[in-house]
This record gives structure tokens, C-alpha cells and sequence, in this order.
């Protein structure tokens, strides 16, 4: 069977250049959560607790729940970071009943809190295929350095198991704003089982944000309620699409064979308008 890969590019809020070096670990008792949390032993804060034994039962790692489908863990820096290096430890006993808790799983960093903001859309650092072994760990160091404050770990896997994650990289000065651009990348197992999931090929589409507050109107739009990622993919499969209007979770692509349109006054919505890559 052939495997398929989609590469989707959006070009997302990211900030400034960084002005120093950061030797420590910029994660280490930082705020944290987590889209689930298994039981009383776990806990989202024990990830960034400067503890590297990886036991599960001395209270030191985290995992999700099994009924979870799409569990993640995140960190705020509480400040603008250039990333560029993580290390990521896994459990070091073995679980027969967990499966394998910490596989497929990407790596995201995002400037707006993404629990929070629906519409925020990460960059992504990097994609780990296959399994951590019990007992290792990984050094991973982002494709591209990511100027962002929140960090975040995703899968499609229950169980998703963190023992520690270390994070390091350059500061950024506080006032810093995210303003500048940076390619996002969805990955196959983002992919996989959406409803695009059947793009023939390679898909690379990129938007710039043309228009705050602002919504084309026009006659051809199509409405679809689901993330922005979804949205875009949606754009990418339209030959004709020209861009997309995006607030929160509900997403118009936009098809017309004229692309210079007129973005009108609209509270919360966006405009993003398909650019070349």
C-alpha cells in the first residue's frame, strides 16, 4: 500500500528575534495542562518537575486517559522563546496493559494558548514517527526554531505517557510582539481519518492574514464548522479557492475565479487570503 503524506502550510503568528542565549531548562516548573488526566499518580505539572527517573509509581509522570482519543500535554514558557531543542523522557517501567503510551506524536508551538483560543494555530517543530521505548528518551531538534511561549505534545493514541520534557532554547524580549510569519505542517497522523484524508499527493498551500476583523462577503462561499487546519486542507482540495474567513471554529472557504475581493468590516472574523508558497 502506498503511504501518503499532506503538507499543508498556513502562515501563523509567531514573534521577534531573540536577543540571548538560555542554558537552562526552559520548561522546569512552569504552568502546564492537559487535555486528560489518568488518575490521582498523574499529573501534568510532573512532566516539567526537574525528575528524569521516569518511575511512574513514585508520582513523577503523566498520562492520559484511555477513553481520550486525541490527548495532549502543553507548557507555558510564560515568555517568548526561539526553541530549536527538546528532550523528551518516557516511563522507564513497563506497562503491559498501556500499550504504547508515547508514539506518533508531534510537537507544536503556539504564541496564543491553544486550550483557550480555537483559532490559534501552532508551528510545528517536529513530528516523531513510531514508538519511545520504555525507559529512553529523545533528543529532538525542531526542522525549523519556532519563536513562540506555548509548547505542546499531541497524539492520537490513548494512554499518552510524558515523564519529563526539557525544553531549551533563546530568549526573546518580554514586550516582544507576535507579529512576524511562520509556516505550520500537518503531519499524516493529523491527517489520517479527517475528512480530506484523500488528497492525491504532496499538498502545499500557504495564507498570509490579509484582514483583522474583516470577512469577505460574496455569493461562492462554502461554510464548514471545524479547525482551521481542516478549513485550509478544505481550501487545498479547490482549485479555485482564494482563501478562507475563519472565527473560532467555524471556517467559509472561499471559491471564485476573481481573487481580488473586498474584505468587509466583520467583529472576529479573519481573512486569510491563499498566497504562493
Amino acid at each position: 500500500m502506498t503511504s501518503k503524506r499532506y503538507i499543508l502550510i498556513v502562515l501563523a503568528s509567531i514573534c521577534s528575534r531573540p536577543i540571548a542565549a538560555v542554558t537552562t531548562n526552559l520548561a522546569l516548573h512552569k504552568p502546564t495542562s492537559a487535555s486528560s488526566n489518568f488518575h490521582k499518580f498523574s499529573d501534568p505539572s510532573h512532566v516539567v518537575d526537574g525528575s528524569a527517573s521516569g518511575y511512574s509509581g513514585s508520582s513523577v509522570c503523566y498520562f492520559s486517559r484511555g477513553d481520550d482519543k486525541q490527548p495532549w500535554w502543553q507548557v507555558d514558557l510564560l515568555n517568548v522563546y526561539e526553541i530549536s531543542k527538546l528532550k523528551i523522557i518516557n516511563r522507564s517501567d513497563p506497562c503491559t496493559d498501556c500499550g504504547e503510551g508515547l508514539r506518533d506524536f508531534t510537537i507544536k508551538g503556539y504564541c496564543e494558548d491553544p486550550s483557550v483560543t480555537a483559532s490559534a494555530v501552532g508551528a510545528l517543530c517536529y513530528y516523531h514517527r513510531d514508538a519511545v521505548p520504555v525507559g529512553a528518551a529523545r533528543e529532538i531538534t525542531c526542522t525549523t526554531p519556532l519563536s513562540v511561549r506555548f509548547v505542546r505534545l499531541a497524539t492520537k493514541h490513548p494512554y499518552f505517557t510524558l515523564c519529563e520534557v526539557i525544553v531549551f532554547g533563546t530568549g526573546v524580549p518580554s514586550t516582544g510582539a507576535c507579529k512576524a510569519n511562520r509556516s505550520v505542517t500537518v503531519t499524516p497522523a493529523e491527517s489520517e481519518g479527517s475528512d480530506h484524508a484523500n488528497l492525491q499527493g504532496p499538498t502545499t498551500i500557504c495564507f498570509g492574514l490579509k484582514a483583522r476583523n474583516h470577512r469577505v462577503q460574496q455569493s461562492r462561499l462554502e461554510v464548514i464548522a471545524m479547525s482551521t487546519l481542516h478549513c485550509a486542507t478544505g481550501c487545498a482540495k479547490r482549485p479555485l479557492c482564494v482563501g478562507i474567513n475563519v472565527k473560532g471554529r467555524q471556517c467559509e472557504v472561499i471559491v471564485s475565479q476573481t481573487a481580488s475581493m473586498l474584505a468587509e468590516a466583520s467583529p472576529g472574523w479573519n481573512y486569510l487570503r491563499r498566497i504562493p508558497c
